[in-house]
């Protein structure tokens, strides 16, 4: 929602509230709208129509975006004869999987949970039912730190319990 101070809010399920000032803003902020594009659309009272990104990922066939569009994950993959990304599943808000050679072929999880409570980190836990060559990739959009954990070719894929993955709380 627009504060009416050339910002607009967002607040979480939780109930916290975070605004983000617009740049060059000359009028009243309104009719906000999400595009196509994951971007939030507004009007302005001075007649300006402006856009505003508050860098959460955007779901696709090849991302898979966690904690509430905070994280998004991508996966690339390779094996003795062929190579790819990841195709991505969501389950739940903080967890989903990818398919490699066929949609009915699940070849790993993958969850990102708030464990800012706990040692102020968010956490990634991963697990792979396949030994092809992985490299998992986790972005913080709000951020911009990136993780990157990678399993070998050959090697059945390791499990990935990472409880200091981002210190970004909250």
């Amino acid at each position: 929602w627009s504060t009416g101070d050339h910002e607009i809010a967002r607040i979480t399920p939780a109930g916290a509230v975070t605004e983000f000032p617009i740049p060059g803003s000359g009028g009243e902020v309104f009719g906000i709208v999400t595009g196509p594009d994951g971007n939030l659309w507004f009007a302005e009272s001075d007649n300006k129509i402006g856009r505003f990104s508050l860098g959460l990922c955007t779901p696709s066939t090849t991302n898979l975006c966690l904690n509430n569009g905070r994280f998004r994950v991508s996966v690339n993959w390779a094996s003795p004869s062929a190579s790819g990304v990841g195709n991505a599943v969501s389950m739940t808000t903080d967890t989903g999987y990818f398919w490699f050679f066929s949609a009915n072929n699940v070849e790993m999880v993958i969850k990102v949970v708030n464990g800012c409570s706990f040692n102020s980190r968010y956490w990634t836990f991963a697990g792979g039912l396949t030994n092809v060559s992985v490299t998992m990739t986790v972005t913080d959009t709000q951020t911009g730190t990136v993780k990157t954990y990678a399993n070998p070719q050959g090697v059945a894929f390791q499990p990935i319990q990472d409880t200091s993955a981002f210190a970004t709380c909250p």
